[in-house]
């Protein structure tokens, strides 16, 4: 699925016709199928003249075509902000009771990370293009996944934060700073799955059995066993064609100390 529609920004005329400006900048718009009701989006995009990774929600998703009262939810720690398309703007939520009781800032004064997620959900099931537009991340980009516990493990949604490339998870295994390896055993991974009852699938860090053993992302399988047979549990490699698209966004559970993954542009 080509996801990559680049325009070059060297002469961007003002809306009077006035003036212009010049920029050596790099834009993208990049569509992005949404097939669920809850769909995870990624923010691979930064706001135009931004100097760090970071773009408004006003400016996320372009809202031509969206229906309208479509929610846009994104999650910082234990918060939940949440904004819904009223008049083809979005308008902050007085009070996001169904993720939390926060209140929501505006929209034009809230910049969301790149290399994050958030959640858009449609007033209805559908299958719709939704397009991201910004400014391209040219430099590598650091993304901070919070703290948890193996008892309590504690979720961040996540995004490649570029508007190329794929995370294939049969070979991801995402790096600090320092190069050093971040995912412990018990880390998750869950993403979209349409083939699934639930629309997700979640594979674990660890070490795995099938088809040989080895260590990297894993899904549980659990046989019942029969007569006085206890059931059999298979923890089989995460499958090569498993991979996490430009665009999409997926939710990394942690249960060690917090860390920074450390992106690089393919």
């Amino acid at each position: 699925m080509k996801l990559r529609t680049i325009l070059f920004a060297s002469a961007l005329v003002a809306a009077t016709g006035a003036s212009a400006l010049t920029t050596t900048n790099t834009f993208a718009r990049m569509p992005v199928t949404a097939t669920l009701q809850n769909t995870l989006l990624a923010i691979p995009l930064a706001g135009c003249g931004e100097s760090s990774p970071e773009i408004y929600v006003t400016n996320l998703v372009m809202t031509t075509g969206l229906a309208a009262n479509t929610k846009l939810l994104y999650k910082d720690g234990s918060t939940w902000y949440a904004w819904t398309l009223t008049g083809g703007q979005w308008q902050k939520m007085a009070e996001s009771t169904q993720w939390g009781t926060h209140i929501t800032p505006a929209a034009g004064s809230t910049a969301l990370p790149c290399g994050r997620g958030c959640w858009l959900v449609f007033p209805e099931a559908a299958s719709t293009t939704v397009y991201l537009y910004g400014q391209v991340n040219e430099g590598a980009v650091s993304t901070t996944i919070a703290a948890g516990t193996p008892a309590n493990p504690v979720y961040t949604i996540l995004s490649y934060p570029y508007e190329t490339g794929s995370i294939n998870l049969s070979s991801w295994t995402p790096v600090d700073s320092s190069s050093a390896s971040i995912p412990v055993a018990g880390d998750t991974v869950t993403v979209a799955d349409t083939t699934s009852s639930t629309g997700q699938r979640t594979y674990t860090w660890g070490t795995y059995t099938s088809p040989t053993a080895g260590t990297g992302w894993y899904s549980l399988e659990t046989i019942a066993g029969a007569g006085l047979n206890p059931p059999t549990v298979t923890k089989t490699k995460v499958s090569e064609d498993v991979e996490i698209q430009a665009g999409q966004a997926f939710i990394y559970g942690r249960v060690d100390v917090g860390k920074s993954i450390n992106w690089a542009r393919p």
